[in-house]
């Protein structure tokens, strides 16, 4: 499978009681992803999960507690 060399990104702004976004691209591994929030890093299984890896359609990031 060929992957196109496009920047891939969504921005979401919190609102302190959700904690499921949405990306919108296909990723092959949950570490694909950058998050930050606020300008601050967040790491996997400390701040967040990811599921839909591998999907082709839509994934999301689900933050442990709500940002």
């Amino acid at each position: 499978m060929t992957v196109a060399a496009t920047v891939a990104r969504n921005d979401y702004v919190g609102n302190g009681t959700q904690t499921g976004f949405p990306y919108t691209f296909i990723i092959f591994a949950d570490t694909d992803l950058d998050i930050h929030v606020a300008g601050v890093p967040q790491f996997l299984g400390t701040h967040y999960n990811v599921s839909g890896v591998g999907s082709e359609t839509v994934g999301t990031v689900t933050f442990l507690t709500a940002p």
